[in-house]
This record gives C-alpha cells, structure tokens and sequence, in this order.
C-alpha cells in the first residue's frame, strides 16, 4: 500500500492484544528496495500499479513473522496459527434460513426464502433450496440472513437476566472507565443478549463509542490501554460464537444492522470511533508496548469493518435504507411509515391523511400515489448524507495514518484495511443507488488512488461476493491478473515510507 516492491498478502492473526482479535488482516506493504515512481500523465496510476506487483511475492510470510516478534516482545502472545490464509468464513451456516435479495439474472426470485444447505467451493456459491423445492447457488452478496421461527431465543435463566442487565448497566455508566466494555462476552448468550437489549444495550453502545471518539488517544496516554470499539467489535457483534482461539471470522449482520436501524446515531458513532483509534495508532504518545497492543486494536477493529460490509442488511441499515435501493412503498401502512421516520410526515399531518380517509376524501392507493416518491426521495438524501459524511470521517484516518510511518504503523497493516473497508463501502454506494461516488470524495493522490483500484477495490468486492475472507487461491486470483506489464522505467527513486510523507 506503500508502494514499495515486495506485496505481502493477507494472514491469519499474528497475536493477541488487549482483548480478542480476527483472525486475518492485510499486511500489503512489503520489504523490498526502491521503486521509480511514474510520470503524472493518463495512465500514471495503471504504471504505478503495475511496477509495484510486477516482482510481488503473494505468499511472503515474513513481514507477519516480524510483527509476531514484536508482540511478543510486548507481551502480546500471537493466536496459534494453521494455514497463512483464511478459510471459509461466513456466518451463512448450513441450515440457516436466508432471504434472496438484489439477483440481477433472475430478479422474480428476490424476496424469496430458502434455507443454506452447503457452500460449493468450486462455484464459491450457497447452495440454497427454496421454499418451493428448487435448489439454486447464490453468492453470499445475494442473501440476507432470517430469523428462524422454529428457534425461538431460550427463556432467560436468573443467570442470564444478571449478565443482560449488567451488561447494560455498565455499558451505560459513562463513569465506569473500562469496565464499562470488559464482560461483554457474557452476551454470546442469546437470552442475555435479548435481557440486555431490554435494559438499553443500543443506547449505552452509543454513547460508549461517542465516548470512544472523544477519549481514545488521552485514556491510552493515561495508561488505561482499553479500546471500547475493540471490545465491542471483537465479541459483541462477532459472529462465530464458538471460537477458542481469540479471534473471529465473521460479524454477526443480524445484531449489528439491528443495532444501526435502532440508533439513528449509530453508524456515526461507530464509524467516528474507529477513526479515533486509527488516529491514535497514528498519533498518540505511548510507549513501545502500549503502541504495539494500539497497533493490534486499531488492526482489529478496522478488519471488523471488512466483515461487517459483506452483508448487505448492514449496508443498508448503515445508508438508512430499508432493504435495498431507494424505492416507492405500494401499501398504505408502509408508505405512512416511513414517512413518519424519513421526516416526510409530522405526527399530526400522518393523522389528518387517515381522517381523510376515513372520510372518504381520498384513498388508499391516491395516497400511496402522493407519499411515496417523497418517501423514496427522502431515503435516498439520507443515503447520500450518510455516504457523503462517511467518506469525510476516513479520509481522516487515512490522512492521518499517511503521515504516521511505518514505526507507527508496521506494514501499513491498519491503514490497508482502512481502504479495503472504503472500497466495500464504496461498492454499497453504488450498489444501492445514493449517487455517491465515494471514491471520488476520498481526494486520493495518484499513488494512493492507484493502490485502491488495483488492490483495494477488487479485493473488497471479492470480500463481498464471497461473503467472508478470501483465501489463498481466491486472493492469487484477484491479484495476479494486474501483476503483468511493465511498470515506468527510470523516473524519480522512493525509499521507505517515514514520518511526514510516504516515502
């Protein structure tokens, strides 16, 4: 991402810091030698691109070795690692229950339900069979996870209404310091979880991440060395439950799209606090050990965001859509619905539309007729405000991380997965109709802009199309495409990135 001459890919975990920690991140920047820089013309960024893969070595694990060091010697011990890659890793599990969305071949079948009867690696597609009988693959980008009537939530013991109401409890306590995030794994329990949300566990996640985007860098300056978003991002929305070894492999999009279509500050808030901790990763004073677990937790929580934008209900929660792009409702009850909460309709003015009806003044479908593209509308301006305010909220981070060095930031390893979340983000911009182009709002340079669309973006929607981490073969596959040409000969020679620039 540095644009330096050796790539490293992703990699599984290499350790943990303060809390639990995902299992695979994007080390991009390798170790190699200088690299001439192209001329600025048309096709610099295609030049840039080229010559910094042309030498690329996919499967160096060398630059993960050194960071596991580095750990250790902090006292961060490293996750046991198998393979140098990720797996399959979704949260779409056989027999969960899936709603068809967003098919461009055979569009009558969204909205259809069905249930994951396997994953088929070869085709990398959800094998699903429909409520009618008919087995079809589907990529994980086209299904949405379901709530299963038969599996209702367990009734909740007197275990489980102490953790839920704890949790709560103290997740709200602003004074309450770390504690506050701390025994937030008791919520793995659905019954403590369903407890906690009926004691304001939305609320209190709120305002312990706008406390976060406060307070971040000066708590970890103080010596208390605790990331709120960490803690939350790494076991309450975490997605496979049943893992020992630390980390996780996907997000749980049913509890964290819930929690967004809850909290009409949510996705602010959510997004501010990872930007705080990359700022501070960048940024703040601390000492060697303290900036190692920082680097790890700012790592973590943006590798959180990768998973989170698979989903395609998160996306939407977070854009304030309903479920896809912006359209006209067609029944009443909708339609006056969302005009309540789109801000379309006062309480009173929703009340004079029924007694019009009631009165035989109008119908159903004439105010369906008059409400819904102002409905529509409105959706699609909250999108776009959505959109538009994210892009501003990481082009800090990024900004910030661009002129930390690689002291601060060992093998660009938080920065990459800045981007790659960006150009998932990106993706649901345009996939979802809100006239953003995101890309464009970033303002990258042309080495940055050329790192994004050659790495970044096909990456990310790979991410996205699969559904989950890609692994080795799926990630060679990605990238060895845009390893071929040659790149500028001669030209102007960079060396390392160092505080204060990029080279």
């Amino acid at each position: 991402l540095a644009c330096l001459g050796t790539l490293t890919g992703p990699r599984p975990g290499e350790g943990a810091a303060v809390w639990r920690t995902p299992e695979t991140t994007r080390p991009w920047q390798g170790k190699g030698g200088p690299m001439p820089l192209a001329a600025v013309g048309d096709r610099a960024e295609d030049l840039v691109a080229k010559e910094f893969l042309r030498d690329a070595n996919l499967t160096d694990t060398s630059l993960v070795d050194d960071l596991n060091k580095q750990y250790a010697s902090a006292g961060i011990a490293p996750i046991t690692r198998g393979a140098f890659f990720g797996g399959e890793s979704t949260s779409l599990g056989r027999g969960s229950t899936v709603r068809i969305v967003g098919l461009q071949a055979k569009p009558a079948l969204n909205g259809v339900t069905g249930r994951v009867m396997a994953f088929n690696e070869e085709k990398g597609r959800f094998a699903v069979r429909l409520i009618d009988g008919e087995s079809i693959l589907v990529r994980a980008a086209n299904l949405e996870s379901v709530p299963t009537p038969t599996e209702p939530v367990s009734t909740p013991t007197a275990e489980d209404v102490r953790d839920g109401t704890m949790c709560a409890t103290r997740l709200a306590d602003c004074a309450a310091g770390a504690e506050r995030v701390t025994e937030l794994g008791r919520l793995d329990n659905e019954a403590a979880y369903a407890v906690a949300l009926r004691h304001g566990l939305h609320r209190g996640l709120t305002s312990a991440l706008e406390d976060e985007a406060r307070e971040v860098a000066a708590r970890w300056e103080s010596g208390t060395c605790v990331s709120y978003l960490h803690f939350i991002s790494t076991s309450l929305f975490r997605g496979q439950r049943d893992r020992t070894d630390g980390g996780f492999g996907a997000v749980d999009g049913l509890r964290l799209s819930a929690y967004l279509r809850a909290e009409p500050r949510g996705w602010t808030a959510l997004l501010a606090a990872a930007a705080a901790v990359a700022q501070m990763v960048a940024t703040a004073k601390l000492p060697p050990p303290s900036q190692l677990a920082a680097h790890r937790a700012g790592r973590d929580c943006w590798v959180f965001f990768t998973l989170a934008l698979v989903h395609r209900p998160v996306a939407c929660a977070l854009l304030g859509l309903d479920g896809g792009a912006p359209e006209a409702p067609n029944d009443l009850d909708t339609t006056l619905g969302l005009a309540l909460k789109r801000g379309v309709l006062t309480e009173a003015q929703a009340d004079a539309k029924t007694d019009e009806l009631a009165r035989g003044e109008t119908t159903e479908a004439q105010l369906c007729a008059a409400l819904a593209p102002l409905v529509a509308a409105a959706a699609k301006a909250r999108a776009k405000d959505a959109a538009k305010a994210s892009a501003a909220t990481v082009k800090g981070a990024m900004a910030a991380l661009d002129a930390a060095g690689e002291a601060r930031d060992p093998g660009s390893v938080v920065e990459a997965n800045v981007f790659q979340a960006s150009a998932m983000l990106a993706y649901w911009c345009r996939e979802l109709g809100t006239g953003v182009d995101l890309e464009a709002e970033l303002a990258l340079d042309n080495v940055k802009r050329a790192m994004y669309r050659t790495m970044a973006k096909p990456l990310g929607e790979a991410t996205i199309r699969k559904g989950g981490f890609l692994n080795q073969q799926e990630y060679l596959e990605v990238l060895q495409p845009r390893m071929g040409g040659g790149g500028a000969k001669g030209g102007k020679k960079g060396g390392r990135k160092e505080k204060g620039g990029r080279r």
